[in-house]
């Protein structure tokens, strides 16, 4: 069916030779049209466009994936029509190469190819993220102890004035913060030397010209002019007929004050202004009065009195000449800080050449550094190359650039030579990833500047909706036309802004009726329930509404998502809450991993493999199944030796020979024999003495083998890499079995195989050793680095999502509930030693060390009070995108104390709430109940008390209860000779009792490894009957390992060659080809397979390049070069079959069947003839080994492929063996 696209979308498509940015509201189809743009560009009969000659910039790799995937479609559906096309034969080969990419992907390429232009050792890495912050600290500390031996003047000020008096980690936090801010712009150095520039006043005047100062008082205007507009609709209040009139004089007193005060100028005027500003005392005259209007003009004025004093005591505390002095006396502060800043940044540059390492920010700037030169601000060479490759340059998700990200798109643009082939799409509403240092006014800026008409820098809006029902549209229009503005959300949510249906709904009568899809407001007072937990309380009233949702509505599960702000302190909760309420849910926590007991189980075991001298990690692994030991015998331990610590304790404990206590038992034991026959008391004594003396005995056995078993696993720590003395626990202790066997299980042993992947990707850092993966966890924990646990429920189940808005972003649901709306906004960074601002550096408190005095240095509260308005500009995009994730139905629930009161005032169309009322909002509903309560709103609002509440929990146990009854009474009316068949049903049992235990789904693997232990054993009879000697060959003549990682070194190969491009590898054939050549093939294959995130970076660095160059030298890669060049090459196929059971279990039953699954590294067809072919990279004595082993296997691959292709005849199996250098036959015919 052919796209119908509006006027605008076909704009976008079709207008070029300009710079275009394009606004895409929610639900535009803003990815349809860029892929339409694209395919359009290239297919053009008149002017086509190679796709190599775009440089496509999207924010995520799953964005350019999607992208890349869709314009592919798209040519093959054109070649489809035309396969004789040329052109479009040759954009299907050049699209592997297209520049599609995130922005990081794109500089990877830059810094790939023009890595000599910044003296940069070709063989860098990407450091992991972990090991980045680790380096941070060990770099820190040494600029530390440096500053400290050196003794300047300066830093012991700092010290003085910043540290604590335990530490100076304050510090160290403000040198961190000011290094990672500086880094999100072009030229860091430059911004931390601006930002001493702010301290350098020296006088007024020269305050009051500063940027930062005239800011301040433009933002001073904005709140006042908002107080005069809340002290206008008073005034109408006391107008009405019924209104207080008595209030006139000093409602009217108010209003020209204000307007005195609004046109104030500079600081002095301001504060002379403000100082002067009186509100006189309300008439006490009796009138006759709507004593509710009474109280709303008292209340109303009272909001306002409080946020001008406000306003008063935070800014205007201090004379200015006072603000000047304490600004002066922070300049050597702050000259201190840039200093240790700029001191650790070029240290940690140091370090991370020294490792040959770059991080994610440094991608950003050495393409900068390669594109831009930094003294003249001009393009570069290579920037001009890029420029003459490009014709144009795409951006998806503008709103979301930073400076440094827009200045490398800049470059490599027409730009700077005057030609405009900037193409930029994206939505400042949806600017939600400010942590992430992103910067909305950039495409404010442009907004701003371009025009609606034809010209060389052109805007165009898109603001139908294609996704959402009207009723949502509506809801989500009318909120943010009164809370949206430029002075707070960086836009004005408009009739331009604003969203238009663009799909069409059918709604039924009784949808109408019922208002199946009208928006939801469920305000949950504090008292509605007992439990103290109020996100349990919100979690259980979203549960009931979901139910109910389903059961009346219609909707299934899997139509609702759930949106939070961020999954901590929800989801445990939400899940157990919907656990006991029978309602499936899905969430994928990105915290909750190292909380696990089983992972935290291991940290502690490793923690006392490193040093066994931590009482809290050891007496935890003693207590774990690692130990079994019990409360009462630990605490025996330590009785017995209270002056010690407890590591010593149980040392000694150990060390006492168990002699002592036989001999003890012995002599008791003879002591019973001597006794009378009559000495029933003392008998028993003797017997409670030998009693106690066993146990004392069993327990100093189980400490001895506890510590034997410790001591055995640290002493294979000095030369053992961290992932097998890993996997050596989980061998020789059983741990991943145990864990397996309790509930959960499944979810427990995969948590623990993450734990292996983690220890194996920390071997891949220039950290070695236990000590330092102990470390590498710690960092994760202290930045909040953590994963979630191990995921294994489907996507595609009937199962309501749990998740945050930011991962929303750009999906759609049927169901949004929007959860937290009662929750307070984050707001602590206002709180942090340091506040930045991107335009005028960084704010500090200031500190009166001789009085201990703190106070807020007037910068500090200018900045503040703007981070503020950013922080909730945030607030407010994120609040957009929530709500215009749903497709159907919204519903908004939170928790607020019954005493807050919303509303009381009427709102005109598009009337925004004053600056002072939206600033001082401290979560969503606070912005979104005054609007919904004082304008002409479709929703239904539901306020649920401690009585509503019991009352939904009385009527979910009396559905229970009914379906219960219904179900008995059904049962009754049943024939009774139904019922007999459904006994004999319910009592049948399976005759094949020993399959329950076994799995009806295995893996052909795991066939291998099952045959493989059978040989195994009947090997180890065979040993005990005749043990033949083997030849020591000392470790420094063994053949060493070429890549070290056994699994992880073949999981590298096999991806290698599932994604290697086998028809390149023909043409590279098809000339003259030597050793080096298809060298550097290998590399040119491994580093476009990096660039385009097919081949992770770990992986690369695992890869044997001699081992794939023999490999592609061979006869077989040949046969697989020609296939794939007549497309008959096919490669990690997956299957699944069902086979008789008695060829996986030997005692199986006749008739039963067991499904085998797998995956087929390579198979090719010629002539009718089929080829499979199966990697290997196993260490073995001798080929025959690998034949005995992989038999079983290929012949399942086999019959596999013999059931798909029944046309074809399987003509050889083969084994590429890494080792050998070698293919190895397992049947058929194969000439080298």
């Amino acid at each position: 069916m052919e796209m119908k696209w509006t006027q605008e979308q076909e704009q976008v498509i079709h207008l070029h030779n300009r710079n275009l940015l394009v606004s895409a509201a929610a639900g535009s189809g803003k990815t349809a049209v860029l892929v339409e743009r694209i395919i359009q560009m290239v297919t053009d009969p008149e002017h086509p466009l190679d796709i190599d000659r775009l440089l496509v910039v999207t924010f995520t790799n799953a964005a350019a994936a999607e992208m890349r995937e869709r314009v592919g479609a798209a040519i093959e559906k054109a070649l489809q029509s035309d396969p004789d096309n040329v052109h479009l034969q040759r954009q299907s080969t050049l699209l592997h190469n297209a520049q599609i990419s995130t922005i990081h992907r794109f500089g990877l390429s830059v810094i790939r190819n023009h890595f000599y232009e910044i003296d940069l050792d070709p063989g860098f890495r990407i450091g992991d993220e972990r090991e980045i912050r680790m380096l941070w600290e060990d770099v820190l500390r040494e600029v530390m102890e440096d500053a400290y031996e050196e003794g300047r003047e300066r830093f012991l000020h700092l010290i003085r004035t910043y540290g604590n008096v335990k530490n100076d980690m304050n510090i160290c936090q403000m040198i961190l913060s000011m290094a990672d801010y500086a880094q999100s712009y072009p030229w860091p150095k430059k911004w931390l030397e601006d930002c001493v520039v702010l301290y350098r006043c020296t006088t007024m005047e020269e305050m009051d010209r500063q940027p930062w100062m005239q800011e301040f008082c433009h933002w001073l205007s904005d709140m006042i002019h908002g107080l005069q507009q809340q002290t206008e609709r008073i005034r109408q209040i006391v107008l009405e007929d019924d209104g207080p009139s008595a209030y006139m004089e000093a409602v009217e007193s108010d209003l020209t004050q204000l307007e005195y005060l609004a046109g104030s100028s500079g600081y002095a005027q301001w504060q002379q202004r403000i100082g002067q500003m009186s509100f006189s005392a309300l008439s006490r005259k009796k009138q006759v009065c709507d004593p509710e209007k009474k109280e709303k003009v008292k209340t109303l004025r009272d909001e306002v009195k409080k946020h001008l004093n406000g306003i008063k005591k935070d800014y205007f505390s201090y004379s200015q000449e006072e603000q000047l002095e304490m600004i002066m006396e922070e300049r050597p502060i702050m000259e201190e800080l840039v200093y240790l800043t700029e001191q650790f940044l070029g240290r940690f540059a140091e370090a991370k050449a020294d490792r040959n390492m770059i991080d994610f920010s440094d991608i950003e700037h050495f393409a900068l550094r390669i594109l831009v030169d930094e003294e003249t601000g001009k393009s570069t060479a290579a920037a001009k190359e890029y420029r003459e490759k490009f014709a144009e340059v795409m951006v998806d998700e503008y709103q979301d650039s930073n400076y440094v990200q827009e200045a490398i798109l800049t470059a490599v643009s027409g730009q700077e030579e005057g030609k405009n082939n900037l193409f930029m799409v994206g939505d400042v509403k949806q600017s939600i990833y400010r942590f992430r240092l992103a910067r909305p006014e950039l495409f404010m800026e442009k907004y701003d500047s371009y025009t609606n008409t034809d010209s060389d820098c052109q805007k165009i809006d898109l603001h139908m909706n294609f996704r959402s029902r009207p009723q949502v549209l509506e809801f989500t229009n009318e909120i943010f036309y009164h809370i949206m503005d430029r002075d707070m959300g960086n836009i004005r949510y408009d009739a331009a802004a604003a969203l238009y249906p663009g799909a069409s709904y059918v709604e039924s009568q009784e949808e109408i009726d019922t208002g199946r899809f009208t928006p939801e407001i469920l305000r949950i007072t504090e008292d509605a329930a007992d439990s103290a937990d109020k996100v349990e309380t919100e979690a259980r009233v979203t549960a009931a509404k979901i139910r109910e949702m389903v059961q009346k509505d219609g909707f299934a599960y899997k139509d609702m998502v759930i949106l939070v702000h961020a999954l901590k302190g929800w989801s445990e909760t939400f899940v157990k809450v919907f656990s006991q309420e029978g309602i499936p849910l899905v969430t994928s926590s990105k915290s909750g991993y190292f909380s696990a007991v089983e992972v935290q189980t291991m940290i502690q075991m490793l923690k006392v493999l490193n040093n066994p001298r931590q009482d809290i990690p050891l007496a935890g692994v003693m207590g774990s199944v690692f130990g079994n030991f019990t409360p009462e015998d630990l605490a025996l331990i330590r009785t017995m030796y209270p002056e010690q610590s407890f590591y010593e304790a149980v040392s000694a404990f150990v060390a006492v020979c168990g002699n002592a206590k036989i001999i003890e038992k012995t002599s008791s034991e003879q002591e019973l024999q001597n006794v009378e026959e009559g000495s029933e008391t003392e008998r028993i004594k003797i017997q409670e003495k030998i009693a106690k003396s066993k146990k004392l005995q069993d327990l100093q056995k189980k400490t001895a083998d506890f510590w034997k078993m410790l001591q055995g696993f640290r002493q294979q720590i000095p030369d053992t890499p961290v992932h097998e003395i890993i996997q050596h626990i989980y061998r020789d202790t059983g741990y991943l079995d145990y864990v397996s066997a309790l509930p959960g299980g499944d979810r427990r042993r995969a948590n623990l195989e993450m734990f292996l992947e983690l220890s194996a990707s920390y071997e891949q850092t220039s950290y070695q050793g236990l000590f330092d993966f102990i470390r590498y966890i710690e960092q994760m924990l202290k930045y909040e680095l953590d994963y979630g646990e191990a995921e294994l429920v489907s996507e595609q189940e009937n199962a309501v999502r749990l998740m945050t808005i930011h991962k929303s972003k750009g999906l759609e649901f049927p169901v949004v509930f929007l959860c937290g709306m009662g929750k307070e906004f984050n707001l602590m960074s206002l709180k942090d030693p340091l506040i930045f601002h991107p335009l005028y550096g960084a704010g500090l408190r200031w500190m009166d060390v001789q009085n201990h005095q703190k106070r807020t240095c007037l910068p500090r509260q200018i900045f503040g009070l703007l981070e503020k308005r950013e922080l909730l500009g945030e607030e407010l995009r994120l609040l957009y995108v929530a709500l215009t994730r749903a497709r159907e139905k919204l519903v908004l629930t939170g928790m607020t104390d019954a005493k807050t009161l919303y509303g009381g005032q009427q709102l005109k169309t598009e009337e925004t709430l004053s600056l002072s009322e939206r600033i001082n909002g401290k979560c969503f509903f606070d912005w979104v109940m005054p609007v919904v309560l004082g304008a002409d709103m479709k929703c239904r609002i539901s306020l649920i008390d401690q009585d509503a509440y019991q009352h939904m929990h009385q009527d979910v146990e009396k559905q229970e209860f009914l379906k219960k009854q219904e179900l008995l009474l059904e049962l009754a009316k049943t024939d009774p000779a139904v019922i007999e068949q459904m006994e004999e049903q319910m009592h049948w049992e399976y005759p094949y009792p020993k399959s329950r235990m076994r799995k009806q789904k295995v893996s052909v693997s795991e066939i291998k490894r099952q045959y493989q232990k059978m040989q195994e054993d009947d090997a180890d009879k065979l040993l005990k009957e005749e043990t033949e000697s083997v030849p020591y060959v000392p470790a420094f003549l063994q053949e060493e390992e070429e890549v070290s990682g056994g699994a992880l070194f073949g999981t590298a190969m096999h991806r290698f060659l599932a994604c290697m491009d086998f028809v390149k590898l023909q043409e590279l054939f098809r000339k003259e080809h030597t050793e080096a050549t298809i060298r550097t093939f290998v590399a040119e294959q491994i580093r476009e397979l990096t660039d385009a995130g097919r081949l992770p970076s770990e992986m690369a660095g695992r890869l044997s390049r001699t081992g794939l160059c023999r490999f592609l030298e061979s006869g077989t890669a040949k046969e697989m070069a020609v296939a794939a060049a007549d497309g008959e090459l096919f490669r990690e196929k997956p299957f699944m079959m069902s086979v008789p059971a008695a060829q996986v279990w030997e005692d199986a039953g006749d008739k039963e069947q067991v499904l085998v699954q797998g995956i087929v590294d390579v198979f090719w067809i010629r002539d009718g003839k089929l080829s499979l072919l199966d990697y290997k990279t196993d260490r073995v004595s001798d080929p025959g080994e690998l034949l005995s082993r992989y038999d079983i296997q290929l012949k399942l691959y086999a019959e596999a492929l013999a059931r798909v292709f029944d046309c074809c005849e399987i003509s050889q199996i083969l084994i590429y063996s890494f080792q050998f250098q070698n293919t190895i036959v397992v049947e058929g015919d194969k000439k080298e």
